[in-house]
């Protein structure tokens, strides 16, 4: 009877030490998985302010209340190139640069307004005769309709902009001129202005679009936002599971290289969370106040996965259709619900979350923190597995020695 007890508490304490170390270890994934993002945060502000500094002013960033309404099926696209090198502004966020190279970027309509001004900064780095082109379009399809290119109505900040004569060969960049300022070489900034009006009418000057061997790339300023936006919203709700899971658990920012601080970027330097954070911060608050059409062009729609607890359990019955031919022919994503039993939906909607250049950063971190969890779970088997060995082994002592008091009684 004693030897029967003495196994069931020994059951009992091994269950209650595994489930322990269970939750250490999920405590200690989802604080590897804060680091990460948090590291992730920190290189993308250093990497923009090294880009453009005033991509870290948020209070220009724009509100979407005056922002243009574009026709259907038709996107603006900026197509620039530069000898040597030139950054581009419209309404001073940062649009993108070049050397060398002609570059197409698309202009969400989230930063464009009734009246806008297109700044631009060029340099000569070889003594070498400078130029730059520039074209933005409306562009439908393969149609591309000006709305403003390089020419003489450009202004020049601190002299005179004028069409030059270029000797070298440079891209098609349709309807648009060479254009530099009085002085050949240093660097010079030009500046354009269009309005509401011009976007209107700009289908009234069809080019087909012969633009090509260039590189097509995102806003600078638009893939930093959107990037930023989600990976604040995913380093909160890892803050919030976090506190949850350890309510006496603090999640500390960490600045400077003093202390045991661990997260750090090589090259880069050591987590400045507290100087990154907030401009994380202001950013995904910003994105959160934009109108339901303007947010969605920075925050695309996507669906949070439920996790690996939702999994359906082996052998559950499948539901829904079965498909024929090619799944990729004309996708559409089913609804988001999920049936507990077969025919009876229980008609809970995703969340809706963060996507872009950043998602796949983000939604990867499981993957990597799943490794170290599964290495931990067999690491802290060992001690329940030692206590176990140790009960045993007192449970055999005790049972021979009643066995050897038995026999000496008898």
């Amino acid at each position: 009877m004693r030897t029967a007890i003495l196994v069931l508490l020994i059951m009992a304490f091994s269950g209650v030490a595994q489930s322990q170390v269970r939750g250490v270890e999920e405590v200690l994934v989802l604080r590897k998985q804060y680091n990460v993002v948090s590291a992730r945060i920190d290189s993308v502000v250093r990497a923009m302010r090294r880009r453009d500094v005033g991509a870290l002013e948020t209070e220009k960033l724009p509100d979407g209340l005056d922002a243009l309404s574009l026709p259907e099926n038709t996107e603006v696209v900026a197509i620039f190139w530069a000898d040597d090198e030139a950054k581009v502004w419209i309404n001073d966020h940062f649009i993108g640069e070049t050397r060398l190279t002609p570059v197409e970027i698309i202009v969400p309509s989230l930063y464009l307004k009734s009246n806008n001004i297109i700044r631009v900064k060029g340099w000569d780095t070889d003594f070498v005769e400078s130029g730059f082109l520039f074209g933005l379009y409306i562009r439908r399809e393969d149609a591309l309709y000006p709305i403003v290119v390089s020419d003489d109505a450009w202004v020049g900040v601190n002299g005179g902009v004028e069409t030059i004569t270029y000797a070298h060969t440079f891209p098609d960049i349709p309807k648009s001129e060479v254009i530099w300022g009085d002085r050949t070489f240093g660097m010079i900034e030009m500046m354009a202005q269009f309005g509401a009006a011009q976007v209107e009418h700009a289908g009234l000057a069809v080019e087909q679009s012969t633009f090509a061997n260039g590189e097509h790339q995102e806003m600078s300023l638009h893939a930093f936002v959107a990037e930023l936006a989600v990976l604040e919203t995913e380093r909160e709700r890892l803050k919030a599971e976090l506190r949850r899971r350890a309510s006496a658990l603090s999640v500390p920012g960490y600045t400077g290289s003093g202390g045991m601080t661990s997260l750090t970027l090589g090259k880069a330097g050591p987590l400045k969370e507290g100087i990154t954070k907030p401009v994380s911060e202001q950013i995904k608050g910003w994105s959160e106040q934009l109108p339901p059409e303007r947010k969605a062009l920075v925050i695309p729609s996507w669906r949070t996965l439920r996790g690996e607890g939702a999994s359906t359990a082996v052998g559950e019955a499948a539901t829904g259709a079965a498909g024929s031919g090619d799944r990729r022919e004309d996708y559409v994503p089913p609804s988001d619900r999920r049936n507990e039993q077969p025919g009876t939906e229980d008609g809970q909607p995703g969340a809706a979350g963060g996507g872009g250049g950043g998602t796949g950063e983000a939604t990867g971190l499981g993957g990597s923190a799943g490794g170290f969890g599964g290495r931990a779970s067999r690491l802290g088997l060992l001690l329940p597995a030692l206590i176990l060995a140790t009960y045993a082994l007192y449970a055999t002592r005790q049972w021979r020695r009643i066995s050897r008091e038995t026999n000496q009684a008898t």
